[in-house]
């Protein structure tokens, strides 16, 4: 669909980009992981779009990443990973793995979810997915500081119109005030990110 509506490829096309990060959409790229999966429409679909936006990143000089999702069942996570892998071989892209590292996060400290509803990541979710990818984006792994959320965390099934301004959506607004997540509490989040292969 992206692929198609051409929008984000025209934007790849007239602006310089450092790293084009795809990401693919509703744990898709699992059906990779079967040759019969492999001949569903939307799989093939999907890894062609993957390749088109790859080698139209790359003739652009910019160095492609596929953002890899996750699952909490374990044998899911395996098809998500060979899927992405897959993809990323066949395109030329890096992997940016995540599944396995939250799993494993939420494992250790069960106190501490790394899902808000059992799909989207929760705060210390989306804190171990940014570092993550920042690695994967700069090279080097982020270190903690003081943390200002200045926007809205919305729960995952908030109403959201992409057609109209952030401005005329009041529940992107916040409340007018900031949190403020202090560095020490990011610290264990990000050594346990960095340490991800």
């Amino acid at each position: 669909e992206r692929w198609k509506d051409g929008a984000a490829a025209k934007a790849i096309r007239e602006e310089k980009w450092d790293v084009v990060v795809l990401q693919e959409r509703g744990r898709v790229l699992a059906c990779m992981a079967s040759a019969e999966g492999r001949q569903q429409p939307d799989c093939r679909a999907s890894q062609r779009a993957h390749k088109q936006f790859a080698d139209l990143a790359k003739s652009r000089g910019a160095r492609v990443l596929v953002y890899g999702t996750w699952s909490s069942d374990p044998a899911w996570q395996q098809s998500l990973d060979r899927g992405q892998a897959l993809v990323a071989r066949s395109s030329g892209a890096e992997t940016v793995e995540l599944g396995e590292m939250l799993r494993a996060q939420e494992k250790r400290q069960p106190s501490t979810p790394m899902f808000s509803d059992g799909t989207h990541a929760s705060l210390e979710g989306a804190v171990m997915i940014a570092a993550r990818l920042y690695r994967g984006i700069v090279g080097t792994a982020p270190a903690a500081h003081d943390l200002e959320l200045d926007f809205a965390l919305l729960p995952a099934n908030a109403s959201i119109k992409p057609e109209l301004p952030i401005e005329k959506q009041p529940q992107l607004a916040g409340a007018g005030k900031s949190v403020r997540v202090p560095a020490d509490s990011i610290a264990g989040l990000l050594a346990v990110a960095n340490a991800a292969p």
